[in-house]
């Protein structure tokens, strides 16, 4: 068995990480076994933790997977290089217990908050009697509270040696009744001011002001000392964080009294961990965790400035109104119905296509059957659209960027390829459009990597180029995986690159391929078999291989269907009329008729037959001029000569006959029929003589 046979043997037996139930340790451990243990190289570790991080809830993002093997890669934790490769693969360390979800709190994310307005930011006025009004808003009758003077330079003037003096609430509202303020009690002896502290928290009296004192696990001091007092400010009011009370040091910090109210220790320092891990991007004061700590106490002098009070009870209600809201903000986005109602598609900038019928962050699929071109006609759609100029009607935004990822098509396929086009948009020759295609068209060559693997290179091409658009070539060769799965399909499309895609701000297009065709045993040898064109625009539109979940995921899907020798129909299946392609004569379509140049590798386009255009100048909206009604009439009086000419004198049943009409009348004549219409150009025929009735049997009339 293989080094990496074994690391995937072993990464086997490891649970998968789930949120509230140490998820961190879990993936730590995981990526530590495979970088320490087995001593794999970033690429081959990632892979397999890929692989393992499907069943993770809820999966880690590419980005962090890279995180944690950098950080197992870096830290030593005491063991040597190689420690799994002695014959133990099979053996996992022990991990940690998982603890069940009710008894731990769940993680709350991170967010980013943004504190551009503090700049001149006019902080709250402070509060007068802010001690009394702390003490009343913050214990209760009866509670101890906890005050100690300052030091200053002389040592302890004015500090209790004892570590404060814990007295009742009422006790320490009547010293103030009695000396006025703070500071009449703490500085009457005399010396420098240095100020006053306050527990944050209930002690109990009698006690050594140690956290075993604490009688009641109501707050948590949070200071920042690398922000400024209004980028300070500005957090807290933002974050909506539960503070009881926020009070100035009198210098750099504002002490926020979080509301944890925890029923126990446990539960206090688990949420306090969630507090300060929330907010550790702006390096909170670690010093500030236990319980038993003090904040500046209000009112009180210090040197030349004083500590006040700036505001009591602001944000949310409790921690737990404070964590659900965050834990949502952490879920998606959530538009409320006015912001919707009002919101201006055409002026956010994220339209790549169409009427938003491409979006940066959305997706599509170009589907075909192998063999006829679709990686040319993705190639003409990148090198039209790079120009900045229509493809078969879709408008672009823009001039836009355009990654292209391919794995089929060598450099000498590419080149054929683009001769072609570039001679069908007469830019061959052109410097400037040149020039154009150099700066916003690149291809990247990919055969190597699949799976999480190509999701993690795809994110580092895209931030290193920035497109507006990314065409993958094709889908199935790098999604790595059974393809008609939809637990694959689903964890590659959305867990995997949509985030991408929105966290990028890129559009994304895949090319993928249909079916095989399905044989008919009535086709005669030599006779190209199309499938039958009964489908309505939905039915094309799961076209693809694979799960159905391809379609449910992509935004639009466009179907390349071959008609018969040169010719195809371009059908845009799905949020078709947002694309609003049109036909050369301007009018408006979801079905765009083209043929391959006889000359290069270039798709040209054609207008449709006269009888079944669907639009006209002045109702550009898509609107058949044919009825079901009048169909019948129309194809029975056709030119039928080659549908007829397979007749025998055996003759064909109903569904044969009328399958071979259908495909005929959307092949040749451009008119797609229903069922019934089918039937009753059957009828037509037989009537007009081109077709007889032998019993059930339809044969060929005295007429054809």
């Amino acid at each position: 068995m293989t080094v990496f046979e074994q690391a995937q043997k072993y990464l086997a037996a490891i649970p998968p990480s789930v949120s509230g139930q140490q998820g961190h340790v879990h993936a730590l451990n995981a990526a530590r076994a495979l970088k320490w243990g087995f001593n794999l190289t970033d690429h081959e570790a990632l892979l397999l933790l890929g692989d393992w991080n499907r069943a993770c809830q809820p999966p880690w993002s590419p980005v962090e997977l890279e995180h944690k093997i950098r950080e197992a890669d870096t830290k030593d934790f005491g063991k040597p290089r190689g420690y799994l490769l002695s014959g133990r693969a099979d053996r996992p360390e022990r991990l940690p217990p998982a603890r069940p979800p009710t008894e731990q709190e769940p993680e709350l994310p991170k967010l980013s908050y943004d504190l551009s307005e503090a700049d001149g930011l006019q902080l709250p006025k402070g509060k007068w009697d802010g001690f009394e009004m702390v003490l009343r808003s913050c214990f209760q009758p009866g509670e101890g509270v906890r005050v100690m003077g300052g030091m200053t330079e002389d040592g302890l003037v004015g500090c209790d040696p004892n570590g404060g003096a814990v007295l009742s609430r009422e006790e320490w509202l009547a010293k103030l009744d009695k000396h006025g303020d703070i500071n009449s009690i703490y500085y009457r002896l005399g010396g420098p001011p240095a100020g006053v502290y306050l527990g944050i928290n209930p002690m109990s009296q009698g006690g050594r002001g140690r956290d075993a004192d604490v009688t009641a696990f109501r707050h948590v001091l949070l200071e920042f000392d690398e922000i400024s007092i209004e980028e300070q400010w500005l957090l807290y009011k933002k974050s909506e964080l539960p503070c009881a009370a926020v009070i100035y040091s009198g210098n750099k910090s504002l002490h926020a009294w979080v509301k944890i109210n925890a029923k126990d220790r446990k539960e206090y320092d688990e949420r306090v961990n969630l507090v300060y891990n929330h907010f550790s991007a702006y390096k909170p004061d670690l010093h500030n965790k236990n319980p038993s700590r003090f904040s500046r106490c209000p009112d009180a002098k210090r040197g030349d400035s004083v500590q006040m009070l700036l505001a009591l009870d602001i944000g949310a209600a409790s921690f737990t109104d404070w964590s659900r809201h965050l834990l949502v903000q952490g879920i998606g986005t959530t538009y409320g119905s006015k912001q919707i109602l009002e919101y201006n598609a055409d002026e956010d900038g994220l339209t790549v296509a169409g009427h938003h019928w491409l979006r940066k962050g959305g997706s599509a699929l170009l589907v075909g059957p192998s063999g006829i071109g679709k990686s040319s006609l993705a190639r003409q759609l990148a090198m039209t659209w790079a120009l900045g100029r229509p493809w078969f009607g879709i408008v672009p935004a823009r001039e836009l960027k355009i990654l292209m990822i391919q794995a089929e098509n060598d450099l000498a396929d590419l080149h054929d390829m683009d001769v072609g086009i570039a001679s069908g948009l007469a830019v061959l020759k052109d410097e400037a459009a040149r020039e154009r295609l150099e700066r916003c068209l690149i291809t990247n060559h990919n055969v190597a990597d699949t799976g999480h693997a190509f999701i993690v290179a795809l994110q580092r091409l895209i931030d290193h180029h920035q497109p507006d658009l990314v065409i993958v070539d094709p889908l199935l060769s790098f999604i790595g995986d059974d393809i008609s799965k939809q637990e694959v399909v689903g964890k590659f499309c959305r867990n995997w690159l949509n985030p991408i895609l929105a966290g990028s701000s890129v559009a994304f297009l895949g090319i993928h391929h249909s079916g095989k065709p399905v044989k008919d045993p009535n086709v005669q040898p030599g006779r190209k078999k199309f499938r039958p064109q009964l489908k309505s625009m939905s039915e094309w539109a799961y076209h693809g291989i694979g799960s159905s979940e391809l379609t449910n995921w992509a935004r639009a899907i466009c179907v390349l269907n071959p008609l018969q020798d040169t010719n195809y129909e371009l059908l845009l299946a799905k949020r078709g009329k947002r694309a609003q392609a049109t036909h050369p004569n301007g009018n408006r379509t979801t079905t765009i008729l083209l043929s391959h140049s006889s000359q290069n590798i270039f798709w040209i386009q054609s207008d449709p037959p006269v009888e079944c255009a669907t639009a006209t100048a002045t109702d550009p909206q898509p609107k058949e001029i044919l009825t079901e009604r009048n169909k019948a009439g129309r194809v029975a009086s056709a030119n039928l000569a080659e549908f007829l000419a397979p007749c025998t004198e055996e003759g064909e049943r109903f569904n044969a006959i009328s399958t071979r009409l259908a495909e005929y009348a959307a092949n040749v004549l451009r008119v797609n029929m229903r069922g019934g219409t089918v039937s009753r150009t059957l009828d037509a025929l037989i009537e007009n003589g081109k077709l007889a009735k032998k019993g059930k049997l339809y044969i060929k009339g005295p007429q054809a």
